[in-house]
Protein backbone atom coordinates (compact mmCIF):
# COMPACT_ATOMS: atom_id res chain seq x y z
CA UNK A 1 0.00 0.00 0.00
CA UNK A 2 2.68 2.37 0.85
CA UNK A 3 4.51 1.61 -2.72
CA UNK A 4 1.44 2.55 -4.27
CA UNK A 5 0.84 5.68 -2.28
CA UNK A 6 4.48 7.09 -3.43
CA UNK A 7 3.59 6.06 -6.66
CA UNK A 8 0.45 8.12 -6.70
CA UNK A 9 2.13 11.04 -5.08
CA UNK A 10 5.00 10.78 -7.41
CA UNK A 11 2.51 11.34 -10.31
CA UNK A 12 1.30 14.86 -9.02
CA UNK A 13 4.97 16.21 -7.54
CA UNK A 14 7.62 13.76 -9.02
CA UNK A 15 10.81 13.67 -7.40
CA UNK A 16 9.29 15.69 -4.43
CA UNK A 17 8.07 13.05 -2.97
CA UNK A 18 11.80 11.30 -2.82
CA UNK A 19 12.32 14.97 -0.74
CA UNK A 20 9.21 14.40 1.75
CA UNK A 21 9.83 10.64 2.36
CA UNK A 22 13.45 11.49 3.23
CA UNK A 23 12.78 14.29 5.71
CA UNK A 24 9.32 12.61 7.44
CA UNK A 25 11.43 9.16 7.60
CA UNK A 26 14.93 9.16 6.61
CA UNK A 27 16.58 6.12 8.04
CA UNK A 28 13.01 4.17 8.52
CA UNK A 29 13.50 0.29 8.50
CA UNK A 30 10.84 -2.04 7.29
CA UNK A 31 8.18 -2.61 9.70
CA UNK A 32 4.86 -4.31 9.96
CA UNK A 33 3.41 -1.57 8.49
CA UNK A 34 5.89 0.43 6.24
CA UNK A 35 8.43 -0.91 3.84
CA UNK A 36 11.81 0.68 4.17
CA UNK A 37 12.19 4.78 3.23
CA UNK A 38 15.36 3.10 1.16
CA UNK A 39 12.58 0.81 -0.80
CA UNK A 40 10.16 3.44 -1.12
CA UNK A 41 12.61 5.65 -2.60
CA UNK A 42 14.15 3.13 -4.87
CA UNK A 43 10.64 1.91 -6.33
CA UNK A 44 9.90 5.91 -6.83
CA UNK A 45 12.94 6.55 -8.28
CA UNK A 46 12.90 3.83 -10.52
CA UNK A 47 9.56 4.32 -11.52
CA UNK A 48 10.51 8.51 -12.29
CA UNK A 49 13.54 7.37 -14.09
CA UNK A 50 11.48 4.59 -16.53
CA UNK A 51 14.18 1.79 -14.91
CA UNK A 52 12.35 -1.99 -14.25
CA UNK A 53 11.19 -2.26 -11.08
CA UNK A 54 8.59 -5.75 -10.09
CA UNK A 55 6.58 -3.18 -7.43
CA UNK A 56 6.38 -1.02 -10.19
CA UNK A 57 4.82 -3.44 -12.37
CA UNK A 58 2.85 -5.22 -10.06
CA UNK A 59 0.66 -1.66 -9.51
CA UNK A 60 0.83 -0.99 -12.96
CA UNK A 61 -0.81 -4.46 -13.73
CA UNK A 62 -3.54 -3.98 -10.40
CA UNK A 63 -3.85 -0.67 -11.76
CA UNK A 64 -4.98 -1.43 -15.30
CA UNK A 65 -6.89 -4.57 -14.34
CA UNK A 66 -8.81 -2.34 -11.35
CA UNK A 67 -9.51 1.20 -13.11
CA UNK A 68 -8.28 0.84 -16.44
CA UNK A 69 -5.88 3.18 -16.29
CA UNK A 70 -1.92 3.63 -15.68
CA UNK A 71 0.88 5.44 -13.82
CA UNK A 72 1.76 8.42 -15.53
CA UNK A 73 3.11 12.26 -15.03
CA UNK A 74 -0.02 14.43 -14.19
CA UNK A 75 2.03 17.96 -13.55
CA UNK A 76 4.12 20.24 -14.92
CA UNK A 77 6.80 22.45 -13.31
CA UNK A 78 6.46 25.70 -12.79
CA UNK A 79 8.59 28.16 -14.05
CA UNK A 80 7.32 31.76 -12.55
CA UNK A 81 8.86 34.09 -9.92
CA UNK A 82 5.17 35.01 -9.18
CA UNK A 83 5.41 34.08 -5.85
CA UNK A 84 8.72 35.89 -5.50
CA UNK A 85 6.85 38.87 -6.58
CA UNK A 86 4.23 38.24 -3.46
CA UNK A 87 1.31 37.55 -6.56
CA UNK A 88 -0.79 34.54 -7.51
CA UNK A 89 0.76 32.05 -10.10
CA UNK A 90 -1.80 32.33 -13.29
CA UNK A 91 -2.69 28.83 -13.57
CA UNK A 92 -2.45 27.90 -17.02
CA UNK A 93 -4.02 24.01 -17.27
CA UNK A 94 -4.76 21.17 -14.70
CA UNK A 95 -0.79 19.91 -15.40
CA UNK A 96 0.16 23.37 -13.85
CA UNK A 97 -2.47 23.26 -11.29
CA UNK A 98 -0.59 19.83 -9.81
CA UNK A 99 2.06 21.68 -10.17
CA UNK A 100 1.86 24.16 -7.47
CA UNK A 101 2.80 22.52 -4.71
CA UNK A 102 5.94 21.37 -6.39
CA UNK A 103 6.82 25.08 -7.16
CA UNK A 104 5.40 26.28 -3.52
CA UNK A 105 7.75 23.58 -2.33
CA UNK A 106 10.87 25.11 -3.58
CA UNK A 107 10.23 28.06 -2.84
CA UNK A 108 10.33 27.12 0.52
CA UNK A 109 13.49 24.86 0.38
CA UNK A 110 15.48 28.05 -0.88
CA UNK A 111 13.52 30.52 1.34
CA UNK A 112 16.44 31.74 3.29
CA UNK A 113 17.74 32.95 -0.29
CA UNK A 114 14.56 34.21 -1.69
CA UNK A 115 12.48 35.85 1.38
CA UNK A 116 15.41 37.32 3.01
CA UNK A 117 14.38 39.07 6.40
CA UNK A 118 11.60 36.98 7.10
CA UNK A 119 10.72 34.49 9.49
CA UNK A 120 9.89 30.97 8.79
CA UNK A 121 6.66 31.24 9.96
CA UNK A 122 5.80 34.58 7.61
CA UNK A 123 7.33 32.81 4.44
CA UNK A 124 5.03 29.84 5.58
CA UNK A 125 1.88 32.06 5.59
CA UNK A 126 3.09 33.72 2.90
CA UNK A 127 3.76 30.62 0.43
CA UNK A 128 0.35 28.87 1.67
CA UNK A 129 -1.72 32.11 0.86
CA UNK A 130 -0.23 32.36 -2.84
CA UNK A 131 -0.54 28.64 -3.30
CA UNK A 132 -4.31 28.58 -2.07
CA UNK A 133 -5.02 31.86 -3.86
CA UNK A 134 -3.27 30.19 -7.02
CA UNK A 135 -5.81 27.52 -7.03
CA UNK A 136 -9.00 29.23 -6.43
CA UNK A 137 -7.80 31.48 -8.89
CA UNK A 138 -7.86 28.88 -11.68
CA UNK A 139 -11.10 27.36 -10.05
CA UNK A 140 -13.02 30.54 -10.50
CA UNK A 141 -11.49 30.94 -14.13
CA UNK A 142 -12.30 27.20 -15.12
CA UNK A 143 -16.21 27.87 -13.15
CA UNK A 144 -16.52 31.19 -15.23
CA UNK A 145 -15.31 29.46 -18.59
CA UNK A 146 -18.00 26.67 -18.45
CA UNK A 147 -20.99 28.83 -17.33
CA UNK A 148 -19.90 31.25 -20.70
CA UNK A 149 -19.95 28.60 -22.92
CA UNK A 150 -23.33 27.29 -22.22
Amino acid sequence: MEFFADLFAAQYVGSLIVKYLNYIAPSDKDSYTHPSTKSRIEVVTDWLDGNKNNKVKEIETAISKTVNNHLKNRFREINSNSFEKFIPHKVLNVLELHGIYSYGWKLWVERKKIFKGYEDDKVFTILNNLIEKSLSNYMVQEIWNDVNSI
